[in-house]
């Protein structure tokens, strides 16, 4: 097998088996869904995960489907969290979800703590009511700053079992906030984190940004200074990718910056971000994530080990029983479709034994190791690992094989190197669409002006 050498960090790889729009719409919902009211033998705990794909504030260089409060009157947003409760009801009744108890809840967005409390006592009332929750471990909710600091809102969440928190802080510094139009000061950031220590919910998570433009390494390191100081119990910290299609792609490349991100600036940020922890109580957990506990989230841990998961809410992801499948994406056409068959899945793929199998392979890199006892057999795995190990990307310690300083850097890479071909193929035909679609709307963009 030819040498392995790296020169461009690839992005993570959270996603796997892969979904190609182009060839995996579904015509009729329900009976693709047909396979949750069959016998299985797996009785593995799931996750549901819930996606709210609306913001207070729109992030310029956010490239997710997502749309703006503002624009929704209160009988829309009625009509939007119904919907998800009439969703949640649909896959209740199904056989699998009976015959299994809830592991763990993650509700992500956009902005789920834009809803009204009131929204989430709803929400969180009809889950207890549909599904078993007598092993449930954690329930985690990502925020803003701005909105979590509302009158009561940590209270109702409480109230509510929530006992993770992350929320979005990019950077501490004035300058470089103003840059990329940040709003949330400094002094909101210390006033949730005093409440938060106040309260049952200790466990919370900073997310942060590195490769920023304008971001130079003194920056960098005074920001991380500063988060440590407040003792978060995670830093989940990420380079900064620059999409097409944002406003933020087109201030980069009109040289609005006199520092741009770049790939070269990224590896040597990752660098930097990795020799700054070795010196703090912080334990790298993932390739991105930094913990006080030495393990992430289980909800996290779970997901990437291989357990099932329910998405729920439009562009949320399910994986179930070597069935992977997307909800709708646009609200409106989410509210629509579950109006009609109470469920909104758009796209599906039944995978392989051999994908379902390589899954984990994939998102080991993520975790930064895998024990011995669960890495799968094949000529292309067994090659491959010997291959990275002899590029020192990855080292045996006692029964875990885990990536070196240098393997960390590059785990998306990595990653892809177990792709199977089928999903080599699918990925790379997602990449051009992607193009394709990029160039029309910069066609479109050009004809307006």
């Amino acid at each position: 097998m030819k040498k392995i050498i790296f020169d461009k960090r690839m992005t993570e790889t959270w996603i796997y088996p892969v979904i190609c729009e182009e060839r995996d719409l579904i015509k009729d919902s329900e009976r693709w869904l047909d396979f949750l009211d069959e016998e299985s033998s797996n009785k593995l705990p799931f996750r549901i995960f819930i996606q709210i794909p609306i913001c207070s504030e729109l992030c310029e260089f956010c490239p997710y489907y997502k749309e703006a409060m503002c624009d929704f009157s209160e009988d829309k947003l009625d009509k939007f969290v119904n919907s998800i409760i009439e969703e949640l009801e649909y896959f209740s009744e199904k056989k699998y979800f009976q015959e299994r108890k809830v592991s763990t809840i993650c509700i992500g967005g956009g902005d789920p703590s834009s809803l009204p409390i009131k929204y989430w006592n709803k929400i969180f009332k009809s889950i207890s009511n549909l599904f078993d929750l007598s092993e449930l471990c954690g329930i985690s909710m990502e925020g803003t700053v701005k909105n979590l600091l509302k009158p009561e809102y940590i209270d109702g969440l409480i109230e509510n079992k929530v006992d993770r928190i992350s929320f979005g802080i990019q950077t501490f510094d004035s300058k470089l906030k103003k840059t990329m139009n940040i709003s949330v000061r400094n002094e909101e950031i210390y006033d949730l984190v005093e409440r938060l220590k106040n309260s049952p919910i200790t466990d919370y998570s900073f997310d942060m940004m590195y490769n920023m433009p304008n971001q130079s390494k003194e920056l960098l390191f005074e920001d991380l200074n500063t988060a440590i100081k407040l003792k978060p119990q995670y830093i989940d910290i990420h380079g900064m990718d620059i999409y097409p299609d944002t406003s933020f792609f087109k201030k980069i490349y009109e040289g609005n910056y006199e520092i741009k991100p770049s790939r070269a600036r990224e590896i040597e940020m990752y660098s930097q971000v990795s020799q700054f922890f070795e010196n703090t109580e912080y334990s790298q957990v993932s390739s991105n994530l930094y913990s006080l506990k030495n393990e992430p989230f289980i909800g996290y841990k779970r997901y990437l080990r291989g357990y099932p998961m329910l998405g729920i809410g439009p562009s949320a992801r399910s994986y179930v029983e070597k069935h992977s499948f997307r909800n709708a994406n646009q609200i409106d056409q989410y509210i629509n479709m579950i109006g009609i068959t109470k469920n909104a899945v758009e796209y599906g793929h039944v995978s392989s034994d051999e994908d379902d199998d390589l899954r984990k392979m994939v998102f080991f890199p993520s975790m930064t190791w895998i024990d011995k006892s669960e890495i799968i057999g094949g000529e292309n795995v067994e090659k491959t690992i010997k291959n990275l190990l002899e590029c020192e990307y990855v080292r045996w310690e006692g029964s875990k094989l885990k990536l070196t300083n240098t393997g960390k850097i590059f785990a998306g890479n990595i990653s892809r190197l177990f792709y199977s071909k089928e999903q080599k193929e699918r990925d790379f035909i997602n990449l051009l669409n992607m193009i394709r679609s990029q160039k029309t709307s910069n066609v479109k963009g050009e004809e307006s002006e």
